[in-house]
């Protein structure tokens, strides 16, 4: 005899079973929309690298690019280039506010060597009247190696953020105001810079 309950437990395993099938797929669902988010970002933060890369190159005649796993990017004269990039990112979800992020100042292994440390941000351009390259796409910050070891970047692993917008900057951000006020340079600036290491450094 067929106890009352088989019948409704029945179709509560079956909908269980169902509802587990529909779960699985929906996860699956959700790990393909992250790996295709990630695989965007990727694509993204490349194209703004590889732009970076050539603008400040051709800021330079006789620079000579280098590969990929060199202690530099580009070389001109003696002189040692390590470049980075971001894009214009932003700070937080629903905010107008926007930042610059880069990481890892002296590589992967931290082992880096070199002269001077390019940072190229993509411009915010509701504050171009704020940067000294105002005709251009980037924004440019040019850091002597041994002002580097100052930032939180400079460790394996480590990251530095900066505001786009200069006038919003906070007074008691040290390192950020430095970034302002000593190494934020005009492409003239960058080469001008350039020609004093290849005048006083030895290679």
């Amino acid at each position: 005899m067929i106890s009352l309950t088989t019948a409704p437990r029945a179709a509560l395993i079956r909908e269980i079973k169902r509802l587990r099938s529909e779960l699985s797929k929906k996860k699956q669902e959700c790990a393909n929309l992250s790996a295709d988010l990630k695989k965007g970002q990727h694509h993204t933060g490349t194209k703004t690298g590889a732009e970076a890369e050539r603008y400040v190159q051709n800021l330079f005649k006789k620079g000579v690019a280098t590969h990929s796993h060199s202690d530099h990017d580009l070389l001109v004269g003696k002189c040692r280039i390590e470049i980075k990039a971001s894009g214009c990112l932003s700070t937080s979800k629903g905010s107008s506010s926007k930042k610059w992020v880069w990481h890892k100042f002296r590589g992967s292994g931290g082992k880096k060597r070199y002269h001077l440390l390019v940072l190229v941000g993509a411009i915010d351009a509701r504050y171009r009247s704020q940067y000294k390259s105002r005709n251009s796409d980037f924004v440019l910050f040019a850091i002597p190696y041994q002002g580097v070891a100052s930032f939180s970047a400079a460790e394996q692993g480590g990251t530095m953020s900066l505001g786009t917008n200069r006038e919003k900057l906070q007074t008691t951000s040290v390192l950020r105001r430095r970034m302002w006020d000593r190494y934020h340079v005009s492409p003239s600036g960058l080469r001008r810079m350039v020609k004093e290491i290849n005048d006083t450094r030895d290679p």
